[in-house]
């Protein structure tokens, strides 16, 4: 069992992993980590790989050999499952603005709408 706290960065590359493997890998950090590691990653949900609001561009990465398979819709309850405590926002979002983003930005209740996830999570076993 470890005894040190790691810090974890998962920067750029979740969605191009299957969605199992995203799970997976999540699975083998919790393994390796000690109370007070930290994680920092980011994810997309489902919906931003079926919406038709992204389609062109999850068909663009798709034909550039980069496709976007990987997503997570609750990575709060997700790393909960696991014992890490989850914060969650999205570009524009709390946190995550510093007035450089143009676009509106959905409230998180708002289920059904593509989301780009940025998490950070700290290990509480």
């Amino acid at each position: 069992m470890p005894t040190l706290a790691a810090v974890w960065l998962l920067e750029g590359f979740p969605v191009y992993l299957p969605s199992e493997a995203i799970i997976g890998t999540l699975g083998l950090i919790t393994e390796l980590s000690a109370a007070g590691s930290r994680l920092g990653f980011d994810a997309v949900n489902g919906s931003m790989l079926n919406s038709p609001w992204t389609k062109d561009w999850i068909e663009m990465q798709a034909a550039s050999g980069a496709p976007w398979i990987g997503a997570m819709d609750d990575p709060i309850g997700t790393h909960a499952q696991k014992g890490w405590k989850a914060n969650c926002t999205q570009p524009g979002g709390e946190g995550a603005h510093y007035g450089r983003y143009p676009y509106p930005v959905s409230p998180i209740s708002m289920t059904e709408a593509p989301r780009n996830w940025l998490v950070t999570a700290v290990f509480s076993h």
